[in-house]
């Protein structure tokens, strides 16, 4: 079994905004993946974005300066 880790996983209100920051992502290099939405989250969209938990202030700036427009930023272990 994989050992759970803490994780930045940001959630979105449409897939649209979700598959942006997976776009935006690529282009700039940055580390993280699309991940179907975990169920202890609510959210309007099936779709999270996960990166590591260091990397949540970098990710805040990428979907500010590319206008991605996000639901809530957790940290949760998996």
């Amino acid at each position: 079994m994989r050992k759970e880790t803490l994780k930045c996983v940001i959630t979105f209100d449409s897939t649209s905004q979700a598959m942006k920051m997976e776009k935006i992502s690529k282009q700039n290099k940055f580390e993280g993946r699309l991940i179907p939405l975990p169920t202890i989250i609510s959210a309007g969209c099936g779709l999270a974005f996960c990166t590591l938990v260091e990397n949540t202030e970098k990710a805040e700036q990428l979907m500010s300066s590319n206008g991605i427009e996000h639901n809530k930023i957790y940290q949760l272990l998996i």
